[in-house]
């Protein structure tokens, strides 16, 4: 704070501190005075915990009752003797928070400044309301003690040798716990001798801080160690000296006659003795004497307790002192008078050693005006205590001290204590009357209030007399203090009984006041003071939670005005369109003139929204809330006025109405269907009257709204948060302004949303975004909402462990980001209300296990035809075999895998469905890359029905395709191509697979056959082209092949480039003569690489020919076809049924091989080896060494069209168990 303004601010404090301390007592107990106790309900309370401290080593909490109004709060600490300020602490800024108290800590060594000296002090904020100070809070009295104590013996400190002539030596301590005001705190005071070794004698100080040891000295020299320790924890300890000299009697003898020989000396060289001129008396020695002695027990004069007989100096001036306070003449002499005066008072009953019922009553008057501390019952005897009260009540009013009650100590007691009370007095009565008035809800004293009796007192006094009909007079009169008796004595209040009580509280209970049980007790108890307070409190009645007649009144006064269910008339009709008008309920325009229990829930949320009691009953307090509104409405059909142009304004800035730049001040119809609109968006009772709700909303929409034009650092953060949530393109760092493009993505937002699209950032739209950028489910948080989503993503196929984690992390996001990706919906990652609507709706889907739909016909019908089979006339249930259906489809499409068929499962489908079409033209050269193009359409068009996979590689790393066709576990085999120029043979196969795939989707027969019905028992195998790159030398030429593979094939061709009667694969190996069966017999072998017939180094040399053998081994195949060209006939060594049904299909004769001892071809091993039936078909009639022209193919298709089902359907019927 600068220096400047800390002067003021303390000039101004000072000018406080004068006339606040001007009037008021701050006592060592820190009570507060009168005037401080009328500031009580302007200036608040310092709470100080400690409050005794040590600025070097404690800290010090301070506890503020908080200014409302303050937004800052200055500290100081004031000395309490001089009431200047001695130091500023520092300056709060008072947080925004709802909270009655402030709490600061404050370290006194925390600083450069000197210490503040030990003494009493006390706290004082000002506060700071619009940049003008005024005293806030004040604290009562501490203090601050940092020094130790000073030790002294004989008067002297421990650097001294001390010498003692008798054996004692008297100990004072000097420090602030021996003084007067302090109380009763103490020294904890010990000593120790040399002699005494380690054990030290505790002491205890009298009230000037002294104590005095005697005989425990020894002749010579002493050591005497001094420990002190104060209640702040100073201490110290002072070793000191002590010099014991013993001096003989006759010593003693000779110093006196020393001392008398020198007066002698001194008188007769002239030297002037002076002698006493002692004033006229009559009065004997005795009676000198007996005069000291009574004026010293009347507290004038300090005479020993063997006086001497002069009447000297001393004497006089007490007698004169004495005159002088019993209104005597002044003379100092002791006549009759002044005698019989002496007497009279010493005669006094009031005195010490006096006993009687009238002491009793004296301790009881003292002890009510605040003095002594006699028990509550004393006894009747005037001792020593008594006197020493006394005593301080005639020093506090300035009367003789003289311990004794006097006529004049009498009278002022009685008068001190006379009714009424008035401003002025100060005992303790009046601080009890102070408590009853709080316990009666009035005033604002603290919980010790002062015993003073002042202008705040007597406001409060006369705020209970006019409250209660009382003359207004501020004094505590009789008639005052008898009513408030009669209050506390009531018999509704804290402890009482009866029937009454119930009454009462099923009253409270019916006006919404209190959670009394249906059938309540008799007991008026605490719970029932806090009720009856908080109905008083309501109701603006005083508060101190005692039923008086004016609080049974109010409720009897509330209770007569009501409406409740059951109640009906025009009354209640009024009532509901109020209600409406005023914004709650949804009644019709012509109410029915019933209160229900309809009713009764909207005047629930009348009452909850104006905080009055929620009784759905409308009482007094709820009617005079409902006629005050009704009163106050100014925004409806028919009004005018300026208030109407703002209105129409805010409403246009919002989006809603089309009113002109420049509206009219008139509230029409027009007005009222724009305020119904607005109402209607947020939720709000469609009235078309601007009423409190309305107004209030229309505030809070108002706030942070933005349209086109509009310039704010907060459009950065709404830029910021729409592109987190997937709208729009802004970059990285935004600009401030909100333009068409920004409006344009608060539309897309809206718009996703549900909101009306206005393009305005609005309230609603604000609400959402910050809820949805504050999602709890976000990257980041955790919570059993986290575990939930991850449960419902994983059942709808976006899948999670088992057991999964709370925390919501990026694997989460991601998650969620695959989940809004494939439902189309703003990919953000956060699980908004959108994703979550979706997720929900995938749940509760009619194509899901356990529900029954007749789409669901539809949908098995779908997935048969894509090879998913089901029976021909299923059901319209959805169990568990029709999810596993769907999620096989689902899976063979890369769809999330759920069993659900959801929206895209359904579209999905029918896309595959609509592809379906015969794709192979077998009147073609038909080449590898055309083949494997036809492969994966197959696959796509019927997913259930056809299966793929790679058995393995070329020579020229071709892949070398096996296609499953069908869903039965009986499986044949067919292949085609092994030699090269046989690739018509490659025709034939993926015609079938093309035909018999697109008969079972369509449930077609072909050529006679029920395709469905043999392709579900059995399914077939094809590899249409085993040797790949021998098919691309005869078709493309040498190019087709890596150099070096082509290099070579041209060597063994002769060095001739065309291939056309290339039966070998890419290096001149036959592949029919391959197979381990009779290979070492196989004839007309050309014993070298051959564009045909070489059967190479060993069986399987070829990675082709492996490739199949190993497929074959890999299944159990009821049947193997291996296609060639050219004859129209049947090779095979298993002649029988297989071979004559294809036979009698294809009209070739079947040649029977069985005692052939030349193998190596891939149905010689499969019949040798398997021992089932093998068919090596020669297609087309015989053309040679070359491919089979085009011209044939109408021929070889017909004959061979069905010769897979044929076999397929033999299969199932007679080997289909293995």
């Amino acid at each position: 704070m600068k220096q400047r303004q800390f002067q003021q601010i303390v000039a101004s404090l000072l000018v406080f501190l004068l006339l606040f301390t001007s009037t008021i007592t701050v006592t060592a107990e820190g009570g507060n005075s009168e005037q401080n106790e009328g500031n009580t309900s302007e200036v608040g309370h310092i709470d100080v915990s400690p409050d005794l401290f040590h600025t070097s080593i404690d800290e010090v909490a301070l506890t503020f009752e908080r200014d409302d109004a303050a937004e800052q709060m200055n500290v100081y600490i004031i000395d309490r003797e001089t009431d200047e300020v001695v130091r500023f602490i520092e300056s709060l800024d008072l947080p925004d928070v709802d909270a009655d108290t402030i709490d600061y800590i404050w370290d006194p060594a925390a600083t450069d400044e000197e210490p503040i000296p030990d003494g009493h002090y006390f706290f004082a904020a000002t506060s700071s309301v619009e940049e003008e100070e005024q005293i806030a809070a004040v604290s009562d009295t501490v203090m601050i003690h940092s020094d130790a104590p000073r030790v002294f013996v004989n008067g002297l400190e421990s650097n001294e040798t001390i010498e003692v002539n008798d054996n004692q030596f008297t100990i004072q301590i000097d420090s602030l716990f021996v003084k007067k005001d302090v109380g009763e705190e103490n020294i904890d005071l010990s000593y120790k001798l040399d002699q005494s070794g380690d054990e030290s004698t505790h002491l205890t100080l009298d009230e000037a801080g002294q104590v005095t040891v005697e005989d425990q000295l020894e002749e010579g020299t002493n050591t005497v160690v001094i420990s002190a320790v104060d209640h702040a924890n100073n201490r110290i300890e002072e070793t000191f000296q002590l010099d014991f000299i013993v001096k003989s009697e006759t010593e003693a003898t000779d110093h006196q006659e020393e001392i008398d020989s020198q007066a002698i000396a001194e008188q007769e060289e002239g030297v002037e003795v002076e002698e006493i001129d002692e004033p006229e008396h009559s009065l004997t020695d005795e009676q000198i004497i007996q005069l000291k002695l009574n004026l010293q027990e009347l507290g004038f004069g300090s005479f020993s307790d063997q006086p001497t007989a002069h009447y000297d100096e001393d004497l006089t001036e007490a007698v004169a002192n004495f005159q002088s306070v019993v209104q005597l003449d002044v003379t100092g002499e002791a006549d009759e008078q002044t005698l019989g005066e002496i007497d009279k008072l010493l005669s006094l009953p009031y005195r010490d050693g006096e006993e009687g019922d009238m002491i009793k009553t004296l301790k009881e008057q003292l002890t009510l005006l605040g003095f002594g501390n006699f028990p509550s019952n004393p006894s009747n005897r005037y001792g020593p205590v008594t006197t020493a009260v006394v005593v301080e009540f005639q020093q506090y009013y300035g009367l003789i001290e003289s311990g004794i009650v006097t006529d004049e100590v009498l009278q002022l007691i009685d008068g001190l204590l006379a009714i009424p009370y008035e401003d002025g007095d100060s005992h303790l009565l009046i601080k009890q009357l102070k408590q009853d008035l709080t316990m009666l809800g009035f005033g604002n004293f603290p919980t010790e209030p002062s015993p003073n009796y002042g202008s705040v007192t007597s406001g409060v006094v006369s705020e209970f007399q006019d409250h209660y009909g009382l003359p207004i007079t501020g004094d505590a009169d009789e008639a005052t203090l008898n009513k408030i008796s009669t209050l506390l004595s009531s018999e509704y209040r804290d402890g009482e009984e009866g029937p009454h009580i119930v009454t009462l509280k099923q009253d409270l209970s019916a006006l919404g006041f209190g959670s009394f049980p249906e059938n309540p007790s008799n007991r008026y108890g605490s719970v029932t003071a806090g009720v009856v307070a908080e109905f008083q409190d309501y109701v603006g009645l005083p508060v101190s939670g005692i039923a008086d007649e004016q609080t049974l009144a109010k409720i009897e006064e509330l209770l007569a005005s009501q409406y409740r269910d059951g109640d009906e008339g025009e009354h209640i009709v009024t009532l509901k369109n109020q209600l409406t008008v005023l914004g709650f309920g949804n009644f019709p325009s012509n109410p029915s003139p019933r209160y229900g229990a309809v009713t009764s829930g909207v005047v629930e949320d009348f009452q909850a929204y104006y905080g009055l009691p929620v009784t759905g009953i409308v009482n007094g307090i709820t009617l005079t809330k409902i006629n005050e509104l009704m009163s106050s409405l100014n925004y409806q059909d028919g009004e005018s006025g300026a208030h109407i142009v703002t209105l129409k304004e805010n409403l246009t800035k919002l989006g809603f109405g089309n009113f002109p730049a420049n509206p009219s001040p008139n509230y029409g119809s027009v007005t009222s269907g724009v305020v119904k609109e607005f109402q209607q968006y947020y939720g709000l009772t469609v009235s078309g009257v601007a009423n409190e709700l309305t107004l209030a909303k229309l505030d809070e929409a108002l706030d942070g709204v933005f349209a086109i034009g509009d310039r704010d650092r907060a459009v950065i953060t709404i830029k910021q948060n729409l592109t987190k949530l997937g709208f729009g393109n802004f970059p990285a760092s935004p600009s401030d302004a909100y333009g068409t493009v920004t409006a344009g993505v608060v539309k897309d937002f809206q718009a996703y949303y549900g909101l009306d699209v206005t393009g305005i950032y609005d309230l609603k739209t604000r609400e959402k975004l910050d809820q949805i950028v504050t999602s709890p489910l976000r990257d980041g948080q955790s919570s059993n909402q986290v575990v939930n989503l991850k449960e419902d993503l994983t059942k709808l196929g976006f899948t999670f462990p088992a057991n999964p984690s709370r925390n919501y992390g990026s694997v989460t996001k991601g998650k969620v980001e695959d989940f809004q990706q494939h439902y189309g919906l703003r990919v953000n990652g956060i699980a908004d209300p959108v994703t979550l609507a979706k997720i929900d709706e995938l749940l509760r889907s009619s194509y899901r296990t356990g529900q029954n739909h007749s789409g669901v016909v539809e949908l098995k019908n779908q997935l048969t035809s894509l090879g998913f089979q089901f029976p021909n006339n299923p059901s319209s249930a959805y169990g568990s075999v029709t999810e596993g259906r769907v999620k096989e489809f689902q899976r063979s499409q890369n769809l999330p895998v759920s069993g659900i068929a959801d929206e895209i499962t359904r579209q999905t489908i029918q896309s595959v469905l609509s592809t379906q079409r015969k794709i192979v033209n077998g009147n073609e050269t038909y080449s590898f890359s055309q083949m494997e193009r036809d492969i994966q359409r197959l696959k796509a068009m019927y997913p259930g029905l056809v299966e793929t996979k790679v058995i393995g590689q070329s020579l020229d790393g071709r892949d070398i395709h096996a296609i499953r066709l069908g869903k039965g576990s009986t499986e044949v085999f067919i292949n085609g191509s092994h030699h090269a120029y046989e690739h018509m043979t490659t025709n034939v196969n993926m015609k079938m697979l093309d035909e018999y795939a697109y008969a079972y989707a369509k449930n077609h027969r072909f050529d006679g056959w029920n395709v469905r019905t043999v392709l579900n028992r059995t399914s077939i195998w094809f590899v249409p082209m085993v040797n790949p790159d021998g098919v691309e030398l005869v078709q493309r030429g040498p190019s087709a092949l890596s150099s070096q593979l082509a290099s070579r094939a041209i060597s063994i061709n002769g060095g001739s480039t065309n291939f056309s009667s290339w039966k070998a694969n890419a290096r001149g190996v036959d592949l029919n003569r391959q197979y381990p069966a009779l290979w070492n017999t196989i004839e007309h072998n050309p014993g070298r690489p051959s564009p045909m017939n070489y059967k190479g180094t060993s069986p399987l040399s070829e990675p082709e020919a492996k490739a199949v053998y190993d497929f074959a081994r890999s299944k159990d195949f009821k049947t193997a076809l291996s296609y060639h060209s050219s004859g129209e006939v049947l090779f095979t060594r298993h002649p029988g049924h297989v071979a004559n049904i294809v036979s009698n299909k294809t009209g070739y004769n079947v040649v029977n091989l069985t005692h052939s001892q030349s193998g190596g071809g891939f149905t010689d091993w499969f019949i040798l080896n398997q021992g089932k039936p093998g068919l090596t078909p020669e297609i087309s009639p015989f053309v040679g060494p070359r491919p089979v022209p085009l011209s044939n193919w109408t021929r070889v298709w017909n004959q061979n069209n069905s010769v897979g089902l044929i076999v397929a359907d033999e299969a199932y019927q007679n080997r289909n168990s293995r």
